[in-house]
């Protein structure tokens, strides 16, 4: 019941919604078209070496952003495996299973 009461508003409102998601965004183009610099600007050609030192930087970021969550993760994982029995405490159960 709730969902069908959800589309029935959704329905109702999409067609306005809508409207006024165009209309802002004419409106946001028609003032970035003014403002020098952010819009119609010709793309620069990048040198070997900026493009270098930008996939590096990506590079050493991803590997920070990785080694952070490794370590912000390892220690929840960790308690885990220590919770099983040592091999001396499972033997008694296991020899009379082999004999």
């Amino acid at each position: 019941m709730q969902d069908e009461h959800f589309m029935r508003q959704w329905n109702a409102g999409h067609a306005r919604f809508s409207e006024d998601a165009d209309r802002g965004l004419v409106t946001l183009a028609a003032k970035a078209k003014r403002l020098p610099g952010w819009i119609g600007r010709k793309a620069r050609l990048e040198t070997a070496l900026a493009r270098k030192a930008r996939l590096t930087t990506i590079a050493i970021l991803a590997g920070v952003l990785a080694g952070s969550s490794l370590a912000a993760v390892t220690p929840l994982i960790a308690p885990t495996d220590g919770n099983q029995a040592p091999r001396q405490a499972a033997q008694p159960c296991t020899d009379p299973a082999l004999a």
